[in-house]
This record gives C-alpha cells, structure tokens and sequence, in this order.
C-alpha cells in the first residue's frame, strides 16, 4: 500500500485545459497562447516557491503578459465565482 501512496514521489504534471482534454481523449485544439498561460503560471509557481520545474527549458517560450491573465490573491477568493472549465475525467 506504501508504494501506492506514493507513486508521483512527490512529481505532478501541470497541464492546460485543452492538454487535460487531449489526456481524456476529448478533441482539443491547443494553441501557443494555451502553452504559453501554462509556461506563464508554471514559472510564477516556481518563482513563488511552490514547485520547482523538473525540465526548465520546457516552460522557458511560449509565454504570456501578466496583463493577460487575472491573478486572485487567496484573501479575495471569497468575492469571486470560480467556476471551473473542466472536470478530470468527465467524458462530455
């Protein structure tokens, strides 16, 4: 049972909706403004302390402007809906 809990050994995959609809075998059409919101959160994440990235040239280009994206502090979360895009798993 130990080895089943853990069997990322601490590893995660970060992934864009349109690359989860793909890994679920959904039609999915991927651009580079989609890779590049990945590769943008990705290095805020590692920049923040919060992950570190496994392969660094793998999120270096595509990116995006911060102008582009809309980042919520954890103390505002209460005055936004957030309402997710895509369930993992979920077949539509």
């Amino acid at each position: 049972m130990e080895e089943e809990d853990d069997i990322f050994n601490g590893l995660g995959i970060a992934v864009s909706l349109e690359e989860r609809e793909d890994l679920d075998g959904l039609e999915s059409n991927i651009s580079d403004e989609d890779l590049g919101r990945r590769n943008t959160i990705v290095n805020l994440l590692e920049d923040w302390g919060l992950l570190k990235i496994i392969d660094v040239e793998d999120s270096k280009e595509p990116t995006v402007s911060l102008a582009k994206m809309k980042i919520i502090p954890h103390r505002e979360k209460n005055n936004w809906e957030l309402v997710p895009k895509y369930h993992i798993g979920r077949k539509k």
